[in-house]
């Protein structure tokens, strides 16, 4: 789409257009160890509360059934 904008606006030659691929990555961390130090981290200075650190554990892999269930046991 870039090379298409570029030749519609004279930038590039006009011509064929280059093969191209899109490919989408994570939005956020896919390793457990590290979705475990984000939560920490993000629990103890106060910005996720304790149902958005659990839920991002659960996301990330870690075996909670229950997000209140585990919150009640900690």
């Amino acid at each position: 789409m870039v090379q298409h904008l570029h030749q519609a606006g004279h930038v590039w030659p006009a011509g064929e257009s280059l093969p191209a691929r899109l490919a989408w990555g994570a939005h956020t961390p896919t390793d457990r160890t590290t979705v475990l130090t984000d939560v920490t981290n993000g629990y103890n200075a106060g910005v996720f509360s304790p149902e958005t650190a659990v839920r991002m554990l659960q996301d990330a892999g870690y075996p909670i059934d229950d997000v209140t269930e585990e919150i009640e046991r900690s």
